[in-house]
């Protein structure tokens, strides 16, 4: 059966993972040569405008887009941490020295916030911190329906992935991160009140992933099969 691939990750997401690897590095770098009229090819000159600690935050900006954009657990926390520190650093440099550099510095300073309320919501840190694929991780998902029991509730998937199944259930009760007992047949393997947890939830139905390292694994196994 022909798969289909899972919703992509979200533009505003790629957004903020491009500016964080790209956009910020390059624009400090080419707005403090400018200041200083430094040229740009005297690398050696370049970089002694720079302190250790302003050259660590550029260096540190670009392992944080790179983990945004591969959506992984330790780009979260390391954005967590980074995004209020960088913001406060500017914020402070800026009140000391509110120069033409520095007005720049405080945009970077309102996009980090911007980025930190936009990091918070559920839907968007709920695959960075799951051990499993959610929502919108790119996983083929594979386009069938089987019987599957959720809490006692006979329903029907739409599709399965290797974390998962999305299933056809309007009006769901379950929230996000609700635990659901879950038993089902998937690729000549039955699950029996395995554990699972609700990855997503929309007007048509459930995403659930499994918790079980070792389900996960069994899981996976028998997509594969299909």
């Amino acid at each position: 059966m022909a798969p289909i691939v899972s919703p992509k990750r979200p533009p505003l997401l790629i957004a903020f993972g491009l500016y964080f690897l790209v956009i910020l590095p390059i624009s400090n770098i080419v707005a403090r040569a400018w200041v200083k009229s430094v040229s740009l090819t005297d690398a050696v000159q370049l970089a002694g405008e720079f302190s250790r600690l302003e050259w660590a935050i550029l260096a540190v900006s670009l392992v944080v887009g790179a983990g945004i954009l591969r959506v992984e657990r330790w780009a979260w926390w390391l954005f967590v941490f980074y995004a209020p520190l960088f913001a406060t650093y500017d914020a402070i440099i800026f009140s000391r020295n509110p120069n033409l550099f520095n007005v720049g510095a405080l945009l970077q300073t309102i996009i980090a916030f911007g980025a930190v309320a936009y990091f918070v919501r559920r839907d968007i840190y709920a695959p960075f911190l799951a051990e499993q694929a959610r929502g919108f991780r790119d996983r083929t998902r594979h386009a069938i329906t089987v019987p599957i029991v959720i809490n006692g509730e006979e329903r029907t998937t739409v599709d399965v992935s290797e974390d998962g199944c999305f299933v056809l259930w309007p009006q769901c009760a379950g929230e996000v991160g609700d635990t659901v007992s879950v038993d089902v047949n998937v690729g000549g393997e039955h699950f029996v009140r395995e554990s699972a947890e609700v990855a997503r939830k929309t007007p048509e139905g459930i995403g659930i992933s499994f918790n079980k390292r070792a389900t996960i694994g069994r899981f996976r196994a028998a997509v594969k099969r299909l």
